[in-house]
């Protein structure tokens, strides 16, 4: 792949142009390479979220799926924050807007599915499903772990989108199940 890191290869039609996968990125899909975030953002945004709205467009009672980008998860927990005493750290006011892009005019609370991916550390990738109609939220590791912080921590922040959506009124989580990776995750 001849060109500079920088030169742009794929611009995403759904967005409006505001995805782009750099050259620089592209030669991340090479053998024993790291994936990046521009990457993997891309092809959730355009493959399966594409998707998703073609079948509910051909299934109107369908609830509609979410994907957000990595950055939700690094955001939500502030990990490229310089003091290393608030890395790592919940904050919902840095991603209370980002439900803004969500399908049904904003609200979580209307979606089958929502996914999440997370990039550990530049070394791994994983992905936190919620699963709204059945109260569950599964996490998935190829590697067989768990990280059940991140779990709880997305389960506080549905209580807090719910808080934001119902005039400050509190959502009981107990019927809300946090799942464990299963074995045999690619």
């Amino acid at each position: 792949m001849m060109g500079s890191d920088s030169d742009i290869l794929v611009r995403s039609i759904i967005s409006r142009g505001e995805d782009s996968v750099q050259r620089g990125s592209m030669r991340t899909l090479l053998r024993g390479a790291w994936l990046n975030d521009e990457v993997i953002n891309y092809f959730l945004k355009n493959c399966f979220a594409g998707r998703k709205e073609k079948v509910c467009e051909k299934e109107p009672r369908r609830k509609p799926s979410h994907f957000f980008n990595s950055y939700f998860m690094q955001t939500l927990f502030d990990l490229k924050n310089n003091n290393l005493n608030l890395r790592g750290i919940y904050n919902y006011n840095h991603v209370r807007r980002w439900s803004r892009k969500v399908i049904m005019p904003g609200n979580i609370f209307n979606l089958k599915y929502i996914f999440y991916p997370i990039n550990h550390d530049n070394v791994h990738w994983t992905l936190a499903v919620i699963f709204m109609e059945a109260k569950k939220i599964q996490y998935y590791d190829s590697l067989g772990s768990t990280d059940l912080v991140k779990m709880q921590e997305l389960l506080e922040y549905v209580k807090d989108e719910y808080k934001a959506k119902h005039d400050g009124e509190d959502m009981y989580a107990t019927e809300w199940e946090l799942v464990s990776c299963k074995r045999n995750i690619p």
